[in-house]
């Protein structure tokens, strides 16, 4: 098991026995306390390894974790977005296992072991986080991959 697997087993301790809205509230919690505003209300810097900071946004959380089911016509809340939670700024920051691609105004993080992708938007004063999710589809994914090398 990969560090990052690790992070997935640390969080899913955090929503075990939770209700989906409490789930949802702990990982809302999570992502604003680790990357929007820290206890005391202050803004959280995230930096990226070569240095732009990464701006995220509370109003960010809902298109962040869930996914859009296209049978119901809704979005819906993804478990498999909550468990990666703390993945994004592993990602950010470079941790080994994480690859990274510059593609016009954005910038991609991919994890290969766990075909999970981080999606920032460039901006003036750096990035702006914009996504994450899992890619279910191997071939896909395969194809991203390809453009990484």
């Amino acid at each position: 098991m990969g560090l990052c697997e690790d992070f997935v087993m640390k969080v899913w301790k955090f929503y075990k026995g939770l209700s989906e809205e409490e789930v949802r509230d702990k990982c809302r919690q999570i992502f604003v306390e680790n990357y929007v505003r820290d206890k005391s209300g202050e803004r959280m810097i995230v930096r990226t390894r070569d240095g732009f900071q990464v701006f995220f946004h509370e109003y960010q959380f809902w298109h962040a974790f869930s996914y859009e089911n296209k049978q119901l016509g809704i979005r819906q809340f993804s478990y498999q977005r909550a468990r990666r939670v703390l993945w994004i700024k592993r990602a950010i920051e470079g941790h080994s296992g994480f690859k990274r691609k510059d593609e016009g105004g954005r910038r991609l993080y991919f994890y290969e072991r766990g075909r999970y992708v981080v999606v920032l938007k460039r901006t003036k004063r750096g990035f702006r986080f914009a996504t994450h999710y899992v890619l279910r589809s191997k071939r896909k994914f395969l194809e991203m991959c390809s453009r990484f090398q």
